[in-house]
């Protein structure tokens, strides 16, 4: 085996070895999306309105601590898809 792909591997596990120390545990977008019962695409969104705190990515991987999962599983919330916000067009009721 290449001695640059052995290095790379031991790199990555580095790496998120210390990424879970820091962060006292990680979990990746598809893992935290099954915690929480919605789909990865609504934990990207999450991520995006802030709602969850992502702190790394790691080779493209999408980490996020799991105190921010949970905290995020024992907030109240309403049942269904979220609602959109709608800009009325001017003239019309």
């Amino acid at each position: 085996m290449n001695q640059d792909v052995i290095a790379n591997r031991v790199n990555r596990l580095r790496l998120f070895r210390e990424v879970v120390v820091e962060e006292c545990g990680v979990v990746n977008q598809a893992m935290a999306a099954w915690l929480l019962s919605v789909s990865s695409q609504r934990v990207h969104d999450l991520v995006i309105q802030g709602k969850l705190i992502s702190h790394r990515k790691l080779d493209g991987c999408l980490l996020i601590p799991f105190a921010s999962v949970e905290q995020f599983a024992r907030e109240k919330r309403r049942k269904g898809r979220p609602q959109l916000k709608r800009r009325h067009a001017k003239g019309k009721n």
